[in-house]
């Protein structure tokens, strides 16, 4: 496909996000695209089908987008404003999510559980795009859960706000095309929690085993405070800089720049939201909350802000 093909098909699907939300889901959709293009290529699949390319790209748009509107109404279903609204006063929106999330809390892991889960979390399609910082925080909150032989995980019809990591044991998902086994280190039950509909599968277990789980609540509680805090430490550094915030929302574009790849400013800034280490020419650097980058920069590790014209 050439580019206008694929900027047709991806800009079919961002139309259904907020103005503002569509940028940063271009980038996220074009990345993950890439990436599953480079894996068929090294599993020698045939990449060079157009239907094969097209299919890949319309599917990656459609979660992606459906992901992003989930996460959309999330903040909406516990009545929370957007960072961008600057008529709410962040004394209110700490109350509203007080009262209708609740706190997080953390459970203890041994460093080999922690670098299985986040692997996992790596390799789930829906979850491949959260930066390290959010993936830290959702294993943190991940609890254990032993199954033995025949116990219901999953059953169809039920309400969903659970999904679950099977680390090990044998599990079978049933439905309508008969019975499947499932391979550990995967994700169940994403779909339910995500789009907040019934199980649309049973998944039982075959064999003593153990999972682990992650909640709704700590899901949506996790990405709320993620962007209200990302876009509170931006304001407050612009602030700084007397710069006009009324004009930020138009002017600012969030970006995520992964661990070993290059950013490209063209001449803007960056303010950086969260510790990270970037590389300008032989140079590494640390950067901190708040800091502002005016130079082109490889990532040394994950890094995130806004981009915006210099004054």
């Amino acid at each position: 496909m050439n580019e206008e093909e694929i900027n047709a098909i991806i800009n079919t699907r961002i139309g259904e996000l907020p103005e503002k939300e569509r940028e940063t889901a271009r980038y996220d959709i074009l990345y993950l695209y890439n990436r599953a293009i480079n894996k068929q290529e090294k599993d020698d699949s045939h990449t060079n089908e157009g239907g094969t390319l097209r299919s890949v790209l319309v599917d990656i748009s459609k979660r992606l987008v459906d992901f992003r509107l989930n996460d959309l109404r999330a903040v909406e279903d516990v009545g929370a404003p957007r960072a961008t609204d600057e008529q709410i006063s962040m004394a209110k929106r700490k109350t509203i999510i007080g009262e209708r999330v609740g706190k997080n809390k953390r459970f203890p892991k041994t460093d080999e559980e922690r670098r299985m889960l986040n692997q996992i979390f790596k390799n789930t399609f829906l979850f491949s795009f959260l930066n390290l910082r959010q993936r830290r925080n959702f294993v943190a909150c991940m609890q254990p859960f032993d199954t033995y032989k025949d116990d219901v995980l999953i059953r169809v019809g039920d309400n969903g706000d659970r999904l679950y990591f099977l680390e090990r044991g044998k599990f079978s998902v049933l439905n309508s095309d008969g019975e499947k086994e499932l391979p550990l280190h995967s994700v169940i039950g994403e779909i339910a929690l995500l789009h907040n509909v019934p199980r649309t599968a049973t998944v039982i277990s075959r064999a003593d085993g153990r999972v682990w789980y992650l909640e709704r609540e700590c899901y949506n509680t996790i990405r709320m405070f993620d962007q209200e805090n990302k876009w509170n430490i931006f304001v407050k550094r612009m602030k700084r800089l007397n710069r006009n915030v009324s004009e930020l929302a138009a002017i600012a574009t969030g970006v995520f720049v992964e661990e070993g790849k290059t950013m490209s400013l063209d001449g803007k800034m960056m303010v950086v939201v969260f510790d990270g280490e970037v590389r300008v020419g032989r140079e590494t650097r640390a950067l901190y909350a708040g800091d502002i980058v005016y130079d082109d920069f490889v990532a040394v590790s994950e890094v995130e802000g806004y981009v915006l014209p210099r004054e």
